[in-house]
């Protein structure tokens, strides 16, 4: 499957705001629409399902598969301080479109590229905003 940036930036900011430290959520192919109107634009369950699974993977979240018999998905338990960076790093609008550009040209799509340059981005933009204060 294509990574989407936007579909691991909203998986990531939909379990920012639903998991706690003493509250974790299941996610799989049916608990999926609980979530989905906090994205940016429509996903299948599978392409929510594949993102997160990447962000797991990634070292972003802090997961563990659940297998059913019907469905599949993760018990996530919380993000790590590397998913927190992420989120920092893409939080506003306007960084977020930046990176995503850059990400859609760049020869290699992962995310671990998306984390690197929304790191980049970010350091760019924090470094235009220090020049323009008078310190």
């Amino acid at each position: 499957m294509k990574l989407n940036a936007n579909c691991t930036r909203d998986v990531m900011l939909i379990l920012e705001k639903e998991v706690t430290p003493k509250y974790d959520i299941f996610i799989d192919n049916i608990s999926f629409y609980n979530y989905i109107d906090d994205c940016s634009e429509e996903y299948t369950s599978e392409e929510f399902i594949y993102h997160l699974g990447q962000c797991i993977q990634e070292g972003l979240v802090i997961a563990i598969s659940c297998n059913t018999q019907t469905s599949f998905g993760y018990q996530v338990r919380d993000l790590t301080p590397a998913g927190y960076k992420f989120l920092a790093n893409n939080r506003d609008e306007t960084i977020w479109e930046k990176t995503k550009k850059v990400f859609n040209e760049a020869p290699i799509k992962t995310i671990g590229v998306l984390f690197k340059i929304s790191e980049a981005v970010a350091v760019n933009e924090i470094s235009k905003f220090i020049a323009n204060q008078s310190l």
